[in-house]
C-alpha cells in the first residue's frame, strides 16, 4: 500500500495508546475495557514491550505488541482489512522475536488477552491458522449472575471441621505461610498474594495456609461487562484438596462481590465448566491458543 509505513517503538506516549485503545475496543464485542483498565493492563507488569506500528497518513492503522516470544496484541483497522497489513506486523513480530527465540506464543504473561477471542463477530483464529499457527487448547471465561445465585447461610459463615476461614492479614508469619503454600500448589501463584492492596480469603489450619481467593477483583472487561467483579487465583494446597474448601472459598467469593454491589461475577481464563456451571456459571467466551514454530 502507498503511503503505508511499519515503524518499532519500545516506548509510546500517550496519543499512541490513545489510539491503541480504540482500536482495541472497535475490533472486539465482548472484552471491551475503558481507557482506565486498558492502560493498566497494558503496564500490568514490568515485561519488556516491543510495538510495531503500521501508520498511513501518520495515523496508526494497525499495530502488534510484543513481549518475550507471545504476542500480547495484533489488532487493524477494520476498514484496512485483507490488505497485506496484518501479514506485515505479524512478520515484523517474528523478525523480533526469532532474535533470542524458535516459537511464538498467542498468550503472553500475565495475560492481557489469554489467546485469540472467538465471539460472535470474530474468526480471527482462522487467520492465524492459515499462518502457520497450531491449536493447542481452548480456555474460556464464564458468568454468575449474581442476583440469581442462591446463598446459603451455611455456605457462606459456617466453617469446616477444624479449618477457620478469614481475611488475610498483613503480618509477616501469615503471610509468608500464604506465599508458601500458593507457589507449592502452583508457581509463582503466592506472588499475587503479597502485592499492594490486594484483599484475600484464606483457609487455615493449625496456622497453615492451606487455601486462598483474592476478591474483589476487577472484571478487566469493564466496558463490555457492567456492574461487574471477579475473584482470582484461587487455590487449595494439594494436601487438602476434596473437603470442600475450594467450594467455601467460591461461595465467599460470590458473597463479598454480591455485598459490594456486583450484579454479575466473572471468572477467566478457565477451563473448569463441568464445576462452575453446576454453581450458577455459563461460558462467556472463549479463547484460541496456539503456536508457531519459526523456520529459518
Amino acid at each position: 500500500m502507498e503511503n503505508l509505513q511499519i515503524k518499532k517503538y519500545e516506548t509510546i506516549d500517550q496519543d499512541q495508546i490513545n489510539m491503541l485503545h480504540y482500536l482495541y475496543n472497535s475490533s472486539f464485542d465482548l472484552v471491551k475495557m475503558t481507557k482506565d483498565n486498558f492502560v493498566k493492563r497494558l503496564f500490568w507488569n514490568n515485561y519488556k514491550k516491543i510495538y510495531f506500528f503500521a501508520k498511513m497518513d501518520n495515523i496508526i492503522i494497525g499495530y502488534i505488541i510484543i513481549v518475550n516470544n507471545s504476542i500480547l496484541l495484533l489488532i487493524v483497522d477494520e476498514k484496512y482489512r485483507s490488505k497485506g497489513i496484518g501479514i506485515n506486523l505479524l512478520q515484523k513480530g517474528e523478525e523480533e522475536i526469532k532474535k533470542k527465540y524458535d516459537k511464538i506464543n498467542l498468550v503472553a504473561p500475565d495475560c492481557f488477552l489469554c489467546g485469540v477471542p472467538m465471539d460472535s463477530k470474530s474468526n480471527y483464529y482462522k487467520w492465524f491458522e492459515k499462518r502457520g499457527f497450531a491449536y493447542d487448547w481452548t480456555p474460556f471465561d464464564m458468568i454468575v449472575d449474581l442476583e440469581k445465585y442462591p446463598y446459603k447461610e451455611e455456605d457462606i459463615w459456617c466453617n469446616l471441621d477444624g479449618i477457620v476461614f478469614k481475611w488475610l492479614e498483613k503480618n509477616n508469619d501469615e503471610l509468608l505461610s500464604c506465599y508458601n503454600s500458593a507457589n507449592e500448589t502452583e508457581n509463582g501463584w503466592g506472588e499475587y498474594y503479597i502485592k499492594d492492596n490486594i484483599e484475600a480469603i484464606i483457609a487455615i489450619k493449625d496456622k497453615e495456609v492451606i487455601g486462598g481467593v483474592i476478591v474483589p477483583s476487577y472484571c478487566i472487561f469493564d466496558e463490555s461487562l457492567k456492574e461487574t467483579g471477579s475473584f482470582g487465583v484461587i487455590w487449595v494446597h494439594k494436601k487438602f484438596r476434596d473437603k470442600g474448601i475450594g467450594m467455601k472459598l467460591y461461595h465467599k467469593s460470590l458473597y463479598e462481590l454480591k455485598k459490594r454491589g456486583y450484579k454479575i461475577c466473572h471468572i477467566g481464563y478457565t477451563y473448569l465448566d463441568a464445576f462452575y456451571s453446576t454453581l450458577g456459571g455459563k461460558k462467556y467466551i472463549n479463547y484460541w491458543i496456539g503456536e508457531k514454530k519459526i523456520i529459518e
